[in-house]
């Protein structure tokens, strides 16, 4: 049933900075990691279920259409996704269901999908689509036709997408992409990430992806 590599993503959307209060409050919050599975997925003939044994009830199913093929289907900490040959059935503790995103007409099956305690990234060859604990559903990022991804890095909490046009990082506290620019002659050079942020060296800057703030920030210093 995995037929899809589990690691690398891409691309972006619209950068979405949480007000200043909050970023705040977040960042002088203590941040526990890893987190525990609180949710898993079940694949059935004819439905998959969510099991959260946290909230009431316990279980949540989302029906499948006939002919409907399952491709893939996985959970880690407070994030579930099922992809099948349709569509992406994505759902995290906080949501009340299943949340459904098509796949367009000639857009390619998942080519990679990433996952953290909080957040999840898949790759097609005409979006970027993302997930967070936080958020009311999935979020999404057309690939440009001449955009090329490069890596994708997963922490427990953060995500971050490399292309040879811009940085993309996804936090599990904050809903939604945030982007910045890379210069055109601009190489990365490396990547790493840990529970709670995305760092990434070129040959004149250090950018680094904070899950605590949901935004990048970019010091200038030479690396060489």
């Amino acid at each position: 049933m995995n037929r899809f590599v589990v690691a690398a993503v891409v691309a972006s959307s619209l950068l979405i900075a949480p007000p200043a209060h909050a970023r705040s409050l977040l960042a002088d919050t203590a941040i526990s990691t890893p987190v525990l599975d609180m949710i898993d997925v079940v694949v059935r003939r004819r439905e998959v279920i969510a099991i959260d044994p946290a909230r009431s009830g316990g279980t949540r199913r989302a029906a499948l259409h006939v002919g409907e093929k399952v491709l893939w289907s996985g959970a880690r900490g407070r994030v579930a996704l099922v992809g099948t040959d349709r569509r992406l059935l994505g759902i995290t503790t906080g949501n009340r269901g299943w949340q459904e995103l098509r796949f367009k007409v000639h857009e390619s099956e998942p080519r990679a999908i990433a996952m953290g305690d909080r957040v999840l990234v898949v790759l097609t060859s005409l979006r970027a689509i993302g997930l967070s604990a936080v958020g009311g559903g999935f979020t999404e990022s057309l690939i440009g036709t001449t955009e090329s991804p490069r890596e994708v890095v997963a922490g427990d909490n953060v995500a971050a997408v490399i292309t040879d046009r811009r940085l993309v990082g996804l936090s599990g506290f904050f809903p939604g992409f945030a982007e910045t620019l890379i210069g055109v002659h601009e190489d990365v050079e490396f990547a790493s990430t840990l529970p709670n942020f995305v760092s990434i060296g070129t040959e004149s800057r250090m950018l680094v992806f904070r899950g605590t703030t949901g935004a990048w920030s970019a010091e200038r210093v030479s690396l060489r």
